[in-house]
């Protein structure tokens, strides 16, 4: 094989940069199983380090199971049936490292609208955090700071239907967090199923930890349980107040259903993320899944990243009473990575009632983002149709599949707007699949570039007819 070629760093030691370079290029394929890698004297001369060096890469290699060494020949790249390949990138690779390129009007499903951001409110209660000092005198409870667990079981009961004590709730920073501890608690032998399409990250959760999981195809009233028989799943990952992407809501009949097969055996689960279930803009609110169970088998996971701030990294999981107990015998070993302060500030802006008020606020602000939207879509000449629940913040814009998303998107881009094909989100295209189907997002769009965005995409894809 040809020899690395590196541009190393200060930021790093050597050893380490060239494991990360071996580790990427192995799971990006560029590297494939059972291909020798050269010698550590080679390296050691071609990149002028120390093969002490070389071999404190290899053996970190060898530790995570990358490569495997044979007695006299050397070392060669492992097969990892279990890897997908993520095409990314480091810096101490032999190019110069390149921005990502920004457009003027980008559509994206995530981030949120920061025009209204109640920062005074926000600052008042930080100062009066930093005043209580005893919050700084240790590393606080593992599972969470007990005061925000019990303001988050009023807003649950409140907002979602769901009636829990806060010993139920497991805080920490962000949803992949929530979803490795129960890794370690759910039986080793759980399989597990994600919505098609879905999250992207649920795929790579599941991948990246080695376990076993299946895709369940989402119809127009959600997944088919009978799917789950079939595939012997034990327990299933669904967003049913606002699917993503689709964006469809799961009747009550089809939530019922869900139950039932929970009920039916001993160790099945469900998974419910609520990612973004505060943003409905007509009708009642539809109560979570959690609220319905009346055996203790949804597992409920909920986040502040869309209804106040990414950046606060803070998620929350209710956990059901019999997989407590399995986590209260590993809590010993564990930390919130939540910092105290960050908790507590959050728990003040809650029970002061300014949480609710900037819900209320981001609710009629987006509405009105979503009416305009809607409004200029309307204008565009292409045969479409929106499927559009009156919640979250995307619409899905469905098209005739003789015209192709990487036309819709490619065309769109050329016109300086950027918008997101559905089947970025399939872990698996189904065969029924016959429709071009495009995410647009509103959260994170200044109201004012709406207009323009859309007249770029409607001179973008008039050009398609």
């Amino acid at each position: 094989m040809n020899l690395f070629t590196l541009h190393f760093t200060d930021d790093k030691p050597l050893y380490e940069q060239l494991y990360t370079y071996i580790k990427e290029e192995i799971e990006n394929e560029n590297i494939v199983a059972n291909e020798k890698l050269p010698s550590k004297r080679r390296i050691s001369k071609h990149l002028n380090i120390s093969q002490n060096t070389v071999e404190s890469a290899y053996n970190q290699l060898l530790d995570e199971g990358y490569i495997y060494s044979k007695e006299r020949s050397g070392y060669f790249v492992e097969e990892i049936d279990w890897m997908k390949p993520i095409k990314t990138k480091s810096c101490i690779f032999d190019y110069e490292k390149k921005d990502i390129k920004k457009y003027k009007y980008d559509f994206t499903y995530s981030g949120i609208d920061v025009t209204n951001f109640p920062i005074k409110d926000y600052q008042k209660i930080y100062r009066k955090s930093l005043k209580q000092t005893d919050i700084f005198k240790n590393l606080g409870d593992p599972q969470g700071y007990f005061p925000l667990r019990k303001s988050i079981t009023k807003y649950l009961l409140s907002s979602r239907g769901v009636d829990v004590s806060p010993d139920d709730i497991v805080i920490s920073a962000g949803t992949e967090y929530l979803f490795n501890i129960l890794f370690k608690i759910l039986p080793k032998n759980t399989v597990y199923g994600i919505e098609n399409p879905g999250y992207e990250r649920f795929d790579i959760l599941y991948k990246y930890n080695n376990l076993k999981y299946k895709s369940i195809n989402v119809q127009k009233d959600g997944i088919k349980v009978d799917d789950l028989n079939k595939k012997k799943i034990n327990c299933m990952t669904i967003t049913p107040s606002h699917q993503f992407p689709t964006g469809i809501l799961y009747p009550m009949q089809k939530r019922q259903e869900l139950l039932a097969w929970a009920y039916e055996e001993k160790n099945r689960w469900i998974i419910e993320d609520d990612y973004d279930s505060e943003f409905r803009y007509s009708g009642k609110p539809i109560p979570a899944l959690k609220g319905f169970d009346v055996k203790d088998r949804v597992i409920y996971i909920g986040s502040f990243s869309k209804s106040f701030s990414p950046a606060l990294r803070i998620s929350y999981m209710v956990l059901p009473k019999s997989l407590k107990r399995k986590y209260k015998d590993m809590i010993s070993s564990m930390i919130c990575p939540v910092p105290t302060l960050t908790q507590d500030v959050f728990h003040k802006f809650m029970d002061e009632g300014l949480f609710s008020k900037h819900l209320n606020r981001m609710r009629t602000h987006y509405a009105n983002k979503r009416e305009i939207l809607l409004k200029e879509l309307n204008k565009i000449e292409l045969p479409f149709n929106i499927d559009d629940t009156d919640a979250g913040l995307h619409l899905v814009m469905s098209f005739d599949k003789t015209i192709t998303e990487d036309k819709l998107v490619k065309s769109a881009l050329k016109e300086d707007c950027k918008v997101y094909g559905i089947s970025n989100y399939y872990s698996e295209i189904p065969e029924e699949k016959n429709h071009t189907s495009l995410l647009i997002g509103y959260g994170s769009i200044p109201i004012e570039d709406i207009n323009p965005g859309v007249k770029n995409l409607k001179k973008a894809w008039d050009k398609l007819k």
